[in-house]
């Protein structure tokens, strides 16, 4: 009988070449983590005759630092391993490419979060920014506009 090691060297090696010839049908959903680490999945998906034909640097940055990068070609998969919780940017840069970068990627214990890139043939930055916190732009608005108008009928009843 293996040792809980060797299985669990196994699963690691075995579940990326399943995922890869599957594509993300079910086993995207397997959660490799174990204990506190998180993993980001990110898929590179080619836009027709608008993708580059270069690699493409795959950058995982938090708190300004680069803490993994990757070369990947168009269509290839890419795995952030054995990540702290906590929030995260990607950015995909390559030869001739419109630079792809996405804000607020977050990282959960024990979970895998996936995310798709398109990367197109190009110049310049394009930015997607996902809220980082738990309330959204919207919902805070809604908040203080509630709170002003307590405030409002507090300062009527004076």
């Amino acid at each position: 009988m293996a040792s809980p090691v060797c299985r669990r060297l196994n699963l690691l090696v075995a579940l990326p070449i399943l995922r890869f010839v599957l594509g993300t049908c079910c086993v995207g959903h397997i959660a490799y983590a174990q204990g506190g680490e998180g993993i980001i999945n990110l898929q590179l998906r080619g836009s027709g005759n608008n993708s580059p034909q270069h690699p493409c640097m795959v950058s995982l940055i938090t708190e300004g630092e680069v803490v993994q990068q990757q070369e990947k070609m168009i269509n290839d998969l890419v795995g952030f391993w054995h990540l702290r919780p906590g929030v995260y940017e990607v950015r995909v840069e390559g030869e001739a490419v419109v630079t792809e970068v996405k804000r607020g990627i977050r990282a959960f214990a024990g979970q895998t979060t996936e995310i798709i890139v398109i990367p197109r043939v190009g110049m310049g930055t394009h930015v997607v920014e996902y809220a980082t916190g738990a309330l959204s732009r919207e919902e805070i608005a809604q908040r203080l506009k509630k709170l002003e108008a307590l405030v409002a009928e507090l300062q009527q009843k004076r």
